[in-house]
């Protein structure tokens, strides 16, 4: 904000003071005198340090992302018309997950950070080519017009919008990039350990997806994928389990698959496509690590689907495994805002079969467990759902296991304001 708006690009360092009689708006302009109060206040002996912050992306590891940050803005313009601009226009950001861990750092040890300042621009940019690229591998149609061509094309945008991706805004946030030196940066990242974030495909392309899942920027028009972009975790490695996992997958989410570790032995090379962890869902403690393990590969958790409860520990897996994934799972989506949770359980209609004492009970546990998550969630943003196959009509078999997972697609791809709260799958020769 205090570098030159206006004349040639050059170079500055972290000592320098940039010209303030280059600087055309009043935004610039008071950081730059705030810049000023703070070298005064150094000179006075209060302990201060400076930030010069280039362009705030969201964070690496985690959700969420500034709405109304240009840089969003105009992906989120390309992605909805399929058109980026040609010529050398490019990217800036320093994810916000970064800068955080520096300041806290340099907050922590006063007697290293003292009198400093930080130029926190990223050296390293996400080009045009590149953002065509990775979107036409998302399943983007991309065209590649001249940027005042592209801007032409935005005249009509909403509100601020039409003067955010102007061609004046873009050709200032895209196209003209000082030179920062960053010797400060450097001997911080050295000293507290850290490494700062180079931009690339990959970075793009992990950024695109989460983004997308976290509906802040469109999926493909016309991929037919209603799960791209988004992060799965299933539970249970049953017929059932494996069609839901399957079909998630088809609609192009990420798939986790949790079992133990002989339930996933047992389908080993079945479904390559998820990636599989071995987990005990009857201890909290493994739950929570295995959740863990997920968070910080794949950065959340979207959905999530409870498909154990087999018969022979009733027990232990419809009301310990349910229980533990839920309590795991439930903070991740709270703090995402967003998140699905589809518990498969048998039919809750009927709970007073003969001879079925506990088989009655865990029905009714389970049904009320489940009722009472919605009620917690309500306000939240996140949604519940019960698939209940009717009277045992999953019984591990393909055709059936096929239809319960055609159910949970139906839920979690619902739009956002239903709540489907309870499913029933029956197939019709077996209604009564």
């Amino acid at each position: 904000g205090i570098f030159p708006e206006i004349g040639a690009v050059r170079q500055f360092s972290e000592s320098e003071t940039p010209p303030h009689h280059l600087l055309k708006t009043g935004y610039a302009q008071t950081k730059w005198v705030a810049e000023q109060l703070v070298h005064r206040a150094v000179q006075l002996g209060m302990p201060a340090v400076i930030y010069r912050l280039g362009n705030v992306a969201g964070p690496q590891k985690g959700s969420g992302w500034n709405s109304s940050d240009s840089n969003l803005l105009f992906m989120r313009a390309c992605m909805e018309s399929g058109v980026v601009p040609s010529g050398d226009w490019s990217i800036e950001m320093t994810p916000v997950d970064f800068i955080a861990e520096l300041v806290v750092k340099c907050m922590l040890d006063q007697k290293f950070a003292n009198a400093k300042t930080f130029n926190l621009i990223n050296s390293s940019k996400l080009d045009m080519d590149m953002l065509a690229r990775v979107m036409k591998g998302k399943g983007f149609t991309v065209s590649r017009p001249a940027p005042k061509a592209w801007s032409k094309r935005m005249d009509d945008a909403d509100g601020l919008l039409s003067v955010v991706l102007g061609e004046e805004a873009l050709e200032s946030l895209l196209g003209r990039h000082h030179i920062y030196e960053q010797e400060n940066v450097a001997t911080a990242c050295e000293h507290f350990k850290l490494s700062y974030p180079n931009l690339g495909e990959t970075t793009l392309r992990v950024y695109m997806d989460r983004l997308m899942g976290e509906r802040l920027l469109p999926r493909p028009p016309a991929s037919g994928r209603q799960l791209e972009g988004l992060v799965s975790l299933v539970t249970g490695t049953s017929s059932t389990g494996l069609a839901v996992a399957k079909a998630l997958a088809a609609e192009g989410s990420s798939v986790v698959l949790a079992d133990t570790e002989d339930m996933l032995h047992a389908i080993s090379g079945d479904f390559v496509e998820a990636r599989q962890i071995a987990c005990n869902a009857t201890s909290s403690e493994a739950v929570q690590a295995m959740v863990n393990d997920v968070k910080q590969s794949l950065g959340r958790i979207d959905i999530l689907v409870n498909a154990t409860g087999r018969d022979d520990a009733l027990i232990d897996s419809r009301w310990k495994e349910l229980m533990n994934t839920c309590t795991s799972v439930l903070p991740v989506m709270q703090h995402q805002q967003k998140g699905h949770i589809v518990n498969i359980v048998p039919d809750s209609s009927s709970t007073d079969l003969r001879a079925a004492a506990v088989h009655n009970a865990s029905k009714a546990f389970l049904n009320t467990f489940n009722q009472g998550l919605r009620n917690d969630c309500a306000g939240t943003g996140l949604r519940i759902t019960d698939v209940h196959p009717k009277h045992g009509a999953v019984a591990d078999s393909g055709q059936c296991a096929e239809d319960v997972a055609g159910a949970v697609i139906y839920a979690v791809s619902s739009p956002e304001h239903l709540s489907l709260q309870e499913i029933v799958v029956q197939q019709r020769a077996n209604q009564s």
